[in-house]
């Protein structure tokens, strides 16, 4: 489930904020849920949360939001390192 969520959260820098909305919120979430489910070999019934729990998985859109806070508080000139200059040997 490891893989998923690093496909899931990849560039959850920059969309984060539009897990406010509802609806991209739960688009994501049925995602996990899904993989959640077959990781605690659990029915359909079981709800979100108890399914997380169950799995020990941290709901995605808090994944997200830890990441974007932590890409926020960086300092500006982390975010893009440097171009180095490369040195042609002929």
């Amino acid at each position: 489930m490891a893989v998923v969520e690093s496909q899931l959260l990849y560039g959850a820098e920059i969309w984060a904020s539009a897990l406010n909305t509802a609806k991209y919120r739960n688009r994501i979430t049925v995602v996990q849920r899904r993989g959640a489910l077959r990781v605690a070999c659990s029915y359909q019934t079981v709800s979100e949360a108890a399914v997380l729990v169950i799995a020990g998985m941290i709901p995605i859109d808090l994944l997200a939001k830890e990441r974007k806070r932590i890409f926020d508080t960086r300092p500006r000139e982390m975010h893009s390192p440097p171009l180095k200059e490369k040195k042609l040997h002929l």
